[in-house]
């Protein structure tokens, strides 16, 4: 008989000596080995994870906008082109490069400021102008999570300096509240818009910044009701898998050993955790 079959044999023959309160306590605690383990794998992702998924979402975007600044400056001056955009950013694609000196960040800005979307980088919030433009561009980012880029917001004081790049050229805007009343900022400005405080999102923080120069020019927008899918459905079938697995971990208790276990159970439990983390943050605000 081979050690396989001998470890199964001992499995099943253990199982009819333990009276059936033993049984249950073992069950018990292999379900709250699961739940803690989902749990700590739960904020491991979202605080480990998430970092090095907005690193690779950033690279993909710059190599996104710099295809689109190249395209743009082939079309400069060549009859019949013209290099500026004539609809609107699709959502989720790369609009900008934000510089913000005093806090060492430097980020490719994306449209929309769907929970999806942060999840990438900064996003532009549709039906707002593009920085640069005349009135108020508004760029929303997150302080916890992903990469966290706005997460020293609050560090900005009236006359640091913000910098963004889009495809009409570079634009520089200098800080002067933080917060202020909306009565008293210039008309073209510039609002840098993250959670407050950081983890909790009880609340905003705004910092607005002046343009400094003459305003490009205006180029199509999205509409602020941009439609947006739900997330629910995944959530609930990423939910039902989880339960699936609770309950496949403890037939697979009687069926087959330790090793085979962990090999069968693991990598599906670790992609399952992943993959609901990600539909969680899709629901929670675009900010944390």
């Amino acid at each position: 008989m081979s050690s396989l079959e001998l470890d199964q044999s001992f499995d099943e023959t253990s199982e009819h000596l333990q009276d059936p309160t033993q049984i249950i306590a073992r069950k018990r605690s292999i379900v709250v080995l699961i739940v803690g383990a989902v749990i700590v794998l739960t904020l491991f992702v979202e605080l480990l994870g998430s970092v090095l998924l907005q690193k690779r979402a950033q690279d993909q975007l710059l190599t996104q906008f710099s295809a689109t600044l190249d395209t743009a400056a082939s079309a400069f001056g060549q009859v019949g082109l013209s290099p500026l955009p004539d609809t609107a950013p699709a959502i989720g694609s790369a609009v900008a490069i934000l510089s913000i000196p005093k806090l060492g960040i430097s980020q490719v800005v994306a449209e929309g400021n769907q929970s999806s979307v942060t999840q990438t980088g900064p996003g532009h919030v549709p039906g707002t102008p593009l920085p640069g433009q005349m009135g108020e561009a508004t760029i929303v980012g997150r302080r916890s999570t992903f990469g966290a880029p706005f997460y020293k917001l609050n560090k900005l004081v009236p006359g640091d300096l913000v910098q963004v790049v889009t495809v009409e050229g570079q634009s520089t805007y200098k800080v002067i509240a933080t917060p202020a009343v909306i009565e008293e900022l210039p008309s073209n400005r510039l609002a840098l818009v993250s959670s407050n405080p950081p983890i909790l999102s009880t609340g905003s923080i705004v910092v607005y910044a002046q343009l400094e120069g003459k305003p490009y020019v205006g180029t199509p927008k999205n509409s602020p009701f941009t439609p947006t899918h739900s997330g629910w459905p995944t959530l609930i079938l990423l939910g039902l898998g989880l339960f699936a697995l609770v309950k496949g971990s403890l037939w697979a208790q009687k069926t087959f050993n330790s090793r085979v276990r962990w090999v069968l159970l693991v990598p599906v439990g670790l992609a399952l955790v992943a993959a609901l983390t990600l539909a969680i943050d899709g629901l929670l605000p675009a900010t944390i």
